[in-house]
């Protein structure tokens, strides 16, 4: 199965069309009234913000995630994300700016990364520094 290429540098990562980066679009389908506009790639600010952009750069590079929409069914440290890519699996819990890890996110990040697999956490400046898409490139 073939890949689709990868996006051009002037090319939103997050709707895949040509308009200039940093302008608001709608996502589609969206009611005429009442829509919220998805995220611009530079507002990317919030840890909910930053899920729907990694998880819509996900889907465009053709890498699997999984994000549980109810973590209350689950052990506490789960991170927020699971990324599997043709070349490795990350793990990753998204914080805001100021957000802080709870202590069993530490301890199973602690215990992921002893036993060699490749946990860590995104804040939304990993966004605005690139960081984020270069790691799930490696992995595609």
């Amino acid at each position: 199965m073939r890949r689709p290429p990868a996006p051009p540098d002037d090319c939103c990562p997050l709707c895949l069309s040509r308009h200039p980066l940093g302008t608001p679009y709608a996502r589609r389908g969206a009611r005429s009234t009442g829509r919220r506009p998805v995220p611009k790639v530079t507002d990317v600010a919030s840890e909910a913000s930053l899920q729907r952009a990694v998880t819509g750069l996900c889907t465009w590079l053709g890498i699997w995630w999984w994000h549980d929409t109810d973590p209350r069914r689950n052990k506490a440290g789960l991170p927020d994300l699971i990324i599997v890519g043709d070349h490795g699996i990350l793990w990753r819990e998204l914080k805001s700016p100021r957000g802080r890890l709870r202590p069993g996110q530490d301890i199973l990040g602690r215990r992921l990364r002893a036993s060699g697999q490749d946990w860590d956490t995104w804040r939304p400046a990993d966004w605005a520094s690139g960081r984020i898409k270069k790691e799930l490139e490696s992995i595609r």
